[in-house]
């Protein structure tokens, strides 16, 4: 187990194209041949952190789910379930989140689901609690998801900057609208707006439509920031962060002038895509520039 976790960590801090030649590279290797024929063999004799940070590394790397190792492995889960740690469900729901449905992955994923039912109560990490609710996804039942938002209400006082943008995105992987806890978050990201990357403004607003949750002080505050630092950004960040406020029905007018501006000044960086979004931003949000409109 430590010799897969260790190369999964080497391998997912390499680039895309490197992480195909060192794939070939890995599987190719005897020693890791060796290593997957004593997985194979020992993997009823594991103990239930082996087993499930084994499982989690080889899908991470790539092997293949059909392989008589892949299934084992997760017919072996199966066997082990109750037996798992609060840890290794999160790691669980995890990794069955990244493989295809087949009847073992359903049947385990099933297993999963009420295991996590009865485990709800006792589960007091948010970081496994927001983990679960990512990973259960839009398809776990209306119960589970309102049991998951209790359980995350409890430990709302312990929210942290990191677990608010995290807590954003699992509430969207759940496409579930809890105001209480999109309220907290919120809260937490106005108040650290200057240390959001780039990235995760655009996923906070895409979070926001997805469960349609309206906060115009949430917006405005990420617009101010991308307003004031705008020197900082591609034009092509600011053309996405645009366009994610027209799908929220959201008019940041000055940064649309600021833009409007760039636009006038250097009209050459934009191809026809980049025209097309900026038309359709500046007329949806019926937008007229303060300056040089006719330019």
């Amino acid at each position: 187990t430590n010799s897969l976790t260790t190369a999964w960590r080497l391998y997912k801090s390499l680039s895309e194209e490197q992480q195909r030649y060192e794939r070939q590279l890995i599987f190719e290797h005897p020693a890791f041949v060796k290593l997957c024929q004593q997985l194979l063999r020992d993997a009823r004799r594991m103990t239930r952190g082996d087993l499930v940070f084994s499982l989690h590394a080889l899908v991470s790397l790539g092997v293949p789910q059909n392989t008589l190792l892949l299934q084992t492995l997760v017919r072996v889960c199966q066997e082990k379930l109750n037996q798992l740690d609060n840890r290794c469900i999160s790691v669980l729901a995890t990794t069955l989140a990244g493989m295809d449905k087949d009847k073992n992955v359903s049947a385990l994923q099933a297993g999963l689901q009420l295991l996590v039912e009865q485990r709800i109560s006792s589960i007091r990490d948010i970081f496994i609690l927001q983990n679960l609710m990512k990973c259960l996804g839009k398809d776990a039942p209306v119960f589970l998801k309102k049991k998951l938002e209790m359980a995350v209400l409890r430990e709302i006082d312990g929210l942290t900057f990191p677990n608010a943008l995290r807590m954003f995105l699992a509430l969207a992987a759940m496409n579930y609208c809890s105001l209480p806890i999109l309220n907290a978050c919120s809260k937490k990201i106005q108040e650290n707006v200057h240390d959001v990357p780039f990235r995760q403004l655009i996923l906070i607003l895409e979070a926001c439509h997805t469960v349609q949750y309206r906060n115009v002080k949430l917006f405005s505050a990420l617009a101010d920031y991308v307003n004031s630092t705008a020197y900082l950004w591609d034009k092509r960040q600011i053309i996405l962060f645009l366009s994610a406020c027209e799908t929220l029905g959201f008019q940041p007018t000055e940064l649309l002038d600021i833009f409007a501006e760039k636009v006038t000044e250097d009209p050459d960086f934009l191809n026809l895509k980049n025209l097309l979004t900026v038309l359709r931003v500046y007329s949806r949000l019926n937008h007229i520039p303060r300056v040089q409109k006719h330019l």
